[in-house]
């Protein structure tokens, strides 16, 4: 019997598909190798979600397909899958008072290099700041933006019990 989707009440259908993809890429990122139904008796998505998801990533470059080489035998050969690591960058980018700190990794979160910058001096050069430190982290790697797939920023500050903001 197939199993259903999860379904958060009330929730939009993107944001469901993207809680699935999320989902569905940590158990590849997490298990490397691991086949389209071991992705849905880890993750409890029913297997058309999980098909079209790893439609979706395969088009987009971010997998690759590996030989289960454990379950050699009789019937269908079955195929596992890898996040592929050529498939592009994600950054980090830490702000405090005192420094500037680029960090990149793989798609499959491994840290590749780590760079640290002066922090801005004033927050009128704070966005030429981090785009140029963005920039020499770049050409550190000989890495390019259009590598880059995602960008994850941490900036302190205050946040009140709704984790809003407190303006200083």
């Amino acid at each position: 019997m197939a199993k259903a989707s999860r379904s958060v009440a009330g929730s939009h259908s993107s944001a469901l598909r993207r809680a699935n993809s999320i989902e569905i890429f940590h158990a590849i990122r997490l298990q490397p190798g691991i086949s389209q139904r071991e992705i849905g008796d880890r993750t409890q998505i029913d297997k058309s979600t999980v098909s079209a998801v790893i439609k979706q990533f395969d088009t987009l470059g971010l997998l690759e397909r590996v030989p289960d080489e454990a379950r050699k035998g009789r019937g269908r050969p079955t195929e596992g899958f890898r996040l592929n690591v050529a498939a592009g960058l994600m950054l980090g980018i830490d702000i405090t008072p005192e420094r500037l700190v680029v960090m990149s990794a793989g798609i499959d979160g491994r840290p590749l290099h780590v760079s640290e910058y002066p922090a801005p001096s004033n927050e009128n050069e704070f966005a030429e700041s981090v785009a140029k430190g963005v920039g020499a982290h770049l050409a550190e790697t000989g890495k390019t933006m259009n590598e880059v797939r995602s960008v994850g920023a941490c900036l302190p500050g205050l946040v009140d019990r709704e984790g809003n903001l407190i303006p200083s």
